[in-house]
This record gives structure tokens, C-alpha cells and sequence, in this order.
């Protein structure tokens, strides 16, 4: 015994010498940027006094990266964490004011805003800030990718539709994923492979006349696509990379040639804990062939982003605490030119885009973490320096999130565990957010849509029991949410569709929404035992148990429907043939679905 205690003693001596060696080598690398030292290794990026490391040559940054490897296990990890994660508590105040942000009132899309004109837009979070999706028009031609990674352009006329110009993917390893469309340009965005690694691709092409598509310029960077955003002209893409010890600096186009991103461009935190590079780039489709850009890269990963056009936000999920917790980054746009301004971290994980937004300067995420075992939820309000100065946290005890949307000063949350709750969080003061009111129904919301006369629409799941005491997916269901009085939020209607399934459920983009005749449509595929579709309200629907067999039909259509003071059904458009329906959108009087079979077909809304 008394050998076993002189040997651990031994180990936690060791252990804590190590921690105090680390903890002096981090005092010495994370210097100030004021020290007067010539080989600074840490410099401000910003009044606000935010840091990170930066590297005066590849050397240094190659050791960086190694000394991370090395400390991928971690000592400390053989002492408890705090999961507070030295959060404030939601009770605390502040008089920390942030700046007034251009983004205001930017972070919903309201009814009045998305899908306006004679044809239809691609659903998007904020207004002004473009999403891609696989499906485009310009309300005389439709361009849609297709399954082989090309993109098909159609001429329209009356709901009629014929094939005129197919553009090829990149190379022969490579993919096209989405597209843009901006004046007389068509953007790709996909992946290409090549050498030692994969590239993410944004391209190019004149589209004056649409049957000859003309390609214009290409660039390229390392790394796999997180996500994009196109804002007046600048695609910002965000991708993310391993960083090898070897191989340390990333690629990406500059004027017009492919080389390492500059040295003085690349960052990591001073607790960096992570090989992956997060690589953002803003690039300027409207500058010719060589297509201006600049590209800065940090250690860490990536989820997802938030953008409006003042600041793009990066969430990456931490696996470090117990709990889990999101590290967030914001990068300042300013017209393409990028500059890293704050860093922050709250606790659990996020969604989605949806989950994030900012507002007058504050940013605000919705987040599930786990306690004890137990899924909890919780909403933060953040300063301009990613502080946290407000909370609600713990709600909703083993449940989690699956929506949500934010609509100026209100944020609306649905949990699922096995009902469906709406939350409706006042976030007027920032510093004291709080649960105004909520309401339960069965089934859970995937997507809140706003709406008229304070609605909300939500698209999502309908459920049954599984037959082993929970609850398993049933359909498609529709809920109508009265917000008018936040206290005593309703459920004015909702209608479900057992069978069906439709990318809407989790793709935004899916949605097609056209203000200017006031519907909503959605496509779906089903795969079903009946003859056809049955439209119930849930209320009266009865659970039944589904055949073990093979369905008798499988097919698609679009749905269409208006929320007013109800949810009412315009028309159920079932489209023949044995495919799934991927997207729809409108021109004028007409809707054209896509398919998975690649067929574009064209009805007349009556």
C-alpha cells in the first residue's frame, strides 16, 4: 500500500509540475501586443482588447500545431470542470452597452420580404443576405442541379418547360451543390478533388444569354464547405480543413493563382485545442476572371454560421466539457474586407442558423446542453464582445430544441421530447430575458415561418406511438401559432399528412413562400399504403399501426396552402410518376416542381 501511494504521489507531483511548466509557457507565448518583444507571437485584432495568436512564419505556426497534437489528451482533464463554464449568472447585471448594429431588424424575414415579385426566391434567414440552394430563376429561365452534379438551365413558358444548356461539374471527382444568382452571373459552389485533398470551388459564368452559359472566373480553397452566403455582389464561403504538421498552411485563390494563404492571415486562439482550420473568404464574383478575394483561416472547427451584412458568426461544437458547448467566432464583413473581432462560448449545442441571431449589437443563440443527464435548454443574450450579459437557462428539463425563430424582440423556441411546447422569450432587456409564455401540442415543429396578424406557421413531424412506450415520425404536420398575445400563445389550427415527407421539414430552402397571392407550398414524396393522401385535422385523426409491407405506390407532389385565420389547403398537387418532389417554385400563375428523377414539371395554380 504504502508503495502504491509513493508511486501516485510520484504521478500527481509530476502532473502538477507539468501544469505549472504549461501554464508558464502559455504566459510566455500569449504576450500582449504592446510588449515592445521583436517576436511577438499574440497581437489585438481590435479595441476591445480581443487576441489571438498569430505566427511570423511557418515554423513557428508548424510547432504550434504540434505542440497541440501532443496535448490532444488532456492532463487537466484528470480534474473536475466547472460547467458553468464561468457563465453569468442570469441574474447579474451589466452596463455594458454595445454599439448599434446596421444589422437591426435584420435577423427575420417577414411575410412582406421573402418571395415578393413575379417569381419566387429562395427562402433565406436574413433579408439582403442571400442563400444558396440547388434550385434558382429569374422568372424566365429555371437553372437547377441535378443528380450528376451539373447544373440544367430550362426556358419557361406557361408552365412548360424545356432544357436549353447543361453546365458540367467541375472536374471528374468533383460536385456541384448549389447555386447563386446575381445580374447576369450564375454562381456554382461545390467541391473538386484534387492532389492530396479536397478544394472548395466558387465559379462563375455569364448568363446574358442563359442558353450560352459563358464561364468567367474560379476560385478555389482547401478544405470541406461549411456553409455560404452572397451579400451585394461577395460570396463569403466558409470551410473547413485538418491541419497536418507537414502541409500547415492552407491554399486558396489569389489573383487569380492558387498558393498558401499569407502567414500574417492565419490565427489560433491561445488555448487552441484543436488541428482543424476554420477558412473564410469573401470573394468578389464581380471582378473578372482572377475574382478579388481575401482569405483568413483560424485553428479551430466549424458547425454552422449566422450572417447578416454586417458580421458573419462561426459556431463550432467544443467537446471539451461534460455538457458540451458551442465556441463561436465573429468576423466583421465590411464590404468583403474580413477582420476576426470576437470570440466567445456559451454552453450546449445549437440547432442550426436558426438558432443564432443579432440584434442593435447583441447577439442571441438557443442552445440544448446536457445536465446530469438531462437535456436542458437555454437561450443567451451576448455583448459586443461575446459576454454573456443575459440568460434563461434550464427550461424545458429533458427535452430539446428543434426550432427556432427570432422576430425583433421576441424569440419563439419549440422543445420535443415527447409533446411539442412553444416558447415565447421577451428579450426587450437584454440583460434580463425571460419566458413570456408557452403552449403544448403533439407532434414537433421544425421550421417557424412568421406570418400574418402575429402568426406563426409551423412545418414539421407529426407523431405516434411507437408501440415501445415513446413516439416515432408519422407525416408531415402543419401548425397554425396565434403570438398576438406572447403570454397566452395559441394553437389556432393545424393539419397533419401521414405518409409524406418533405425536405421542408429540414431544408428551409424547400419552402416556397409567395406573398404576392399569400401561399405557402411545400413538395413531398410519399410512400404510402392507401390509394391516396388523406388530409386530417389532429384532432380528430385516430392512430392506426402501419402494414409491415411494401407500400403500393411511391410518388410526389405539392402542397399549397394559406395561413390566415386557419390553415386552409389551396390544393394538394400530386405529380405523376414513381419519384419524390425535391423543390417547387413559382413564375407568375404557375408552380414547377422538381423531382429526384430530374424532371421539371409546370401547373397552373387555380
Amino acid at each position: 500500500i504504502l508503495n502504491f501511494r509513493w508511486k501516485r504521489g510520484l504521478v500527481l507531483a509530476a502532473c502538477l509540475l507539468l501544469a505549472v511548466g504549461l501554464i508558464q509557457i502559455a504566459k510566455v507565448t500569449i504576450r500582449q501586443s504592446s510588449h515592445s518583444d521583436s517576436k511577438k507571437t499574440a497581437k489585438a485584432v481590435n479595441a476591445d482588447g480581443f487576441e489571438l495568436m498569430s505566427f511570423d512564419n511557418e515554423r513557428e505556426l508548424r510547432h504550434y500545431i504540434a505542440k497541440i497534437d501532443k496535448a490532444e489528451f488532456n492532463l487537466f482533464s484528470i480534474f473536475p470542470k466547472n460547467e458553468d463554464m464561468a457563465e453569468t449568472p442570469a441574474n447579474a447585471k451589466t452596463d455594458a452597452v454595445p454599439e448599434e448594429s446596421e444589422a437591426a431588424g435584420e435577423q427575420a424575414v417577414t411575410a412582406d420580404e421573402a418571395g415578393g415579385g413575379g417569381h419566387s426566391e429562395t427562402y433565406k434567414q436574413v433579408e439582403g443576405v442571400d442563400e444558396a440552394d440547388i434550385i434558382k430563376t429569374d422568372g424566365r429561365y429555371i437553372y437547377y442541379v441535378n443528380g450528376y452534379d451539373e447544373i440544367d438551365i430550362y426556358r419557361t413558358n406557361d408552365g412548360k418547360a424545356k432544357g436549353v444548356a447543361t453546365i458540367s461539374r467541375f472536374n471528374e471527382d468533383g460536385d456541384i451543390r448549389e447555386i447563386y444568382l446575381y445580374d447576369d452571373m450564375l454562381v456554382a459552389v461545390g467541391s473538386a478533388y484534387e492532389g492530396n485533398g479536397e478544394r472548395s470551388v466558387v465559379t462563375s459564368y455569364d448568363i446574358a444569354d442563359p442558353e450560352k452559359p459563358k464561364k468567367i472566373g474560379e476560385f478555389r480553397q482547401d478544405g470541406s464547405i461549411i456553409a455560404t452566403r452572397l451579400i451585394r455582389g461577395i460570396v463569403y464561403l466558409v470551410t473547413e480543413k485538418y491541419a497536418g504538421r507537414k502541409d500547415c498552411i492552407p491554399y486558396a485563390t489569389s489573383d487569380g493563382s492558387f498558393r498558401k494563404i499569407d502567414i500574417q492571415n492565419i490565427f489560433a486562439f491561445p488555448e487552441a485545442s484543436e488541428t482543424n482550420y476554420v477558412i473564410a473568404s469573401s470573394v468578389d464574383i464581380t471582378s473578372g476572371e482572377k475574382m478579388a478575394s481575401i482569405s483568413k483561416a483560424i485553428l479551430g472547427a466549424s458547425q454552422d454560421i449566422y450572417c447578416n451584412t454586417k458580421n458573419l458568426y462561426i459556431a463550432s461544437l467544443d467537446y471539451t466539457t461534460e455538457s458540451g458547448a458551442t465556441k463561436l467566432i465573429r468576423a466583421g464583413l465590411n464590404n468583403g474586407d474580413l477582420k476576426f473581432t470576437a470570440a466567445g462560448k456559451v454552453r450546449g449545442h445549437i440547432i442550426g442558423q436558426f438558432a443564432m441571431d443579432e440584434s442593435n449589437g447583441y447577439f442571441r443563440i438557443a442552445t440544448t446542453a446536457n445536465k446530469n443527464g438531462h437535456d436542458v435548454n437555454n437561450l443567451y443574450v451576448l455583448n459586443s464582445k461575446l459576454e454573456e450579459i443575459g440568460s434563461v437557462k434550464g427550461f424545458a428539463r429533458n427535452e430539446s430544441i428543434k426550432a427556432v425563430r427570432f422576430i425583433g424582440d421576441r424569440a419563439y423556441v419549440i422543445t420535443y421530447e415527447q409533446i411539442d411546447p412553444l416558447f415565447v422569450l421577451d428579450l426587450s432587456d437584454p440583460q434580463d430575458p425571460a419566458i413570456d409564455g408557452e403552449v403544448e401540442i403533439s407532434g414537433f415543429s421544425t421550421l417557424l415561418v412568421p406570418s400574418e396578424d402575429n402568426k406563426l406557421v409551423g412545418i414539421g413531424y407529426a407523431t405516434k406511438d411507437n408501440g415501445y412506450g415513446g413516439h416515432m415520425e408519422a407525416g408531415v404536420k402543419l401548425t397554425l401559432f396565434d403570438v398576438s398575445d406572447p403570454s397566452k400563445p395559441a394553437v389556432v389550427d393545424e393539419k397533419e399528412f401521414p405518409g409524406v415527407i418533405s425536405e421542408a421539414q429540414y431544408d428551409h430552402h424547400a419552402l416556397l413562400q409567395n406573398n404576392e397571392k399569400g401561399y405557402l407550398a411545400i413538395p413531398y414524396e410519399f410512400d404510402i399504403m392507401q390509394d391516396e393522401i388523406v388530409v386530417e385535422d389532429a384532432e380528430e385523426r385516430t392512430a392506426t399501426d402501419t402494414p409491415s409491407q411494401e407500400p403500393d405506390r411511391r410518388g410526389g407532389g405539392v402542397l399549397i396552402f394559406r395561413a390566415g385565420d386557419q390553415i386552409d389547403i389551396v390544393e394538394d398537387h400530386v405529380i405523376e410518376g414513381d419519384a419524390g418532389i425535391r423543390r417547387c417554385i413559382y413564375i407568375d400563375d404557375y408552380i414547377y416542381s422538381v423531382s429526384d428523377a430530374d424532371e421539371i414539371i409546370g401547373f397552373e395554380m387555380k
